[in-house]
């Protein structure tokens, strides 16, 4: 019976071990990629360098314009009632132009620096208020104002800050942000998360080490489970990036699937490092 029951502890802890691998990985990369701004801009910065989600941002704005804008009967009432006939070349001859011109726009080390800065302070805010934020998701004009008058205190209208509004206006609802209670759990939570998952790996992996009577072979067998669980997770990803590139029109499916690669980029070496690691055990 004791040594029934000492084998059902090792496979316990080698199982809980892997888990906490995977969990303690993926907090890892979303700690670095999530919830830290310098390391949000590192990893968006590629995006717009890629030459093919250049072209997918040049195409999606050229589309918009050409379908909010009818330019076609514009440059027929322009042209003489000879040359008519010419204005649907025209509007694809000037759709051509203008997708292009927004193809050298977007390739520009000036866009890339408005993409940058424009990212920076937008992940800045939406950490702000992620983590400042508590209640169930409903964003009253009480909460926007409240953001807003932290805003404000560094400006020459700093005498509007920390005003109180009156609570038949302050608490009518803007908005429900059905996540936002869980981002805000994920923001202001993450770091002792992925602690508490690394320690806790560390504690079962020894554990059932310890506990083995076969030292070597459970060592043998949490490798192996390592490198596994890390399979599991590169394949993983390689089925969501299949899903996500299915699910989008074809003319920008190269463009989301090389933004896929770069968002996950950190997690996949990760993964492979981890992966390799438990070979190496093994």
């Amino acid at each position: 019976h004791s040594g029934l029951g000492r084998r059902i502890a090792i496979v316990t802890l080698v199982i809980f071990s892997a888990f906490l691998l995977l969990l303690g990985n993926i907090f890892f990369w979303a700690g670095r990629t999530v919830t830290d701004t310098d390391k949000y801009v590192a990893t968006i910065t590629p995006l717009v360098e890629d030459p093919a989600i250049q072209k997918a941002i040049a195409t999606y704005a050229t589309d918009q314009i050409f379908a909010n804008v009818d330019v076609e009967p514009i440059l027929a009432e322009s042209l003489p009632p000879k040359a008519v006939f010419l204005a649907p070349t025209l509007t694809t001859q000037l759709e051509n132009y203008t997708q292009k011109g927004l193809e050298k726009v977007v390739a520009s080390d000036r866009f890339e620096k408005v993409w940058v800065d424009s990212n920076r302070n937008s992940h800045e805010r939406l950490i702000k208020v992620a983590t400042n934020y508590e209640g169930d998701g409903t964003i009253s004009i009480n909460d926007a104002y409240q953001y807003m008058s932290d805003e404000l205190a560094t400006t020459q209208l700093s005498f509007l800050a920390g005003k109180q509004l009156p609570s038949k206006v302050g608490n009518i609802t803007i908005v429900k942000v059905e996540y936002l209670p869980a981002f805000h759990n994920l923001v202001t939570n993450i770091n002792t998360w992925r602690m508490l998952a690394i320690g806790l790996f560390v504690i079962t992996s020894a554990g059932a080490i310890f506990i083995s009577r076969n030292r070597r072979q459970t060592a043998v067998a949490l490798g192996l489970l390592f490198a596994t669980a890390m399979f599991t997770t590169l394949l993983a990803l390689r089925i969501g990036r299949e899903t996500v590139v299915a699910g989008i029109d074809s003319q920008y499916q190269l463009a989301a699937s090389n933004a896929y690669q770069i968002i996950v980029n950190q997690l996949v070496v990760q993964s492979w490092v981890i992966m390799a690691a438990g070979i190496i055990i093994a």
